[in-house]
């Protein structure tokens, strides 16, 4: 059985999503995660692209990615930015999937226990 540094939990009772953000520290301060989920797409998606972001990133990389997904979610991003910020940046418009894609991301985020793995 795998042990995690850090794990969490999010559940949308409006829709059902329902995700498991785990992460690892490495000796190098390196994190790793992974997700366990059942949802409709754009939640799915979410975490997916959260993974692809995160993937050999450290704790205060992956802290600059949870302020940059915030400020996407409240203000947007230019057009011209493209990839994946873009792509989640276009569902801003639907108050319901918006809700679907920051699930994955407030799981992340409820990061009390980040201070844990800071120490690691």
């Amino acid at each position: 059985m795998q042990t995690f540094d850090f794990a969490s939990e999010q559940h949308n009772r409006t829709c059902g999503d329902h995700v498991q953000v785990f992460a690892t520290v490495d000796g190098s301060g390196q994190v790793s995660m992974s997700f366990l989920g059942a949802g409709c797409s754009p939640c799915l998606a979410s975490a997916s692209l959260m993974m692809d972001l995160t993937q050999g990133q450290n704790r205060s990389e992956i802290k600059v990615l949870l302020d940059d997904f915030r400020k996407m979610m409240d203000q947007g991003v230019a057009p011209e930015s493209g990839g994946i910020r873009q792509a989640l940046n276009g569902v801003r418009q639907y108050p319901l999937q918006s809700q679907c894609i920051k699930r994955v991301w407030q799981a992340l985020n409820t990061a009390e226990d980040w201070s844990q793995l800071a120490a690691k």
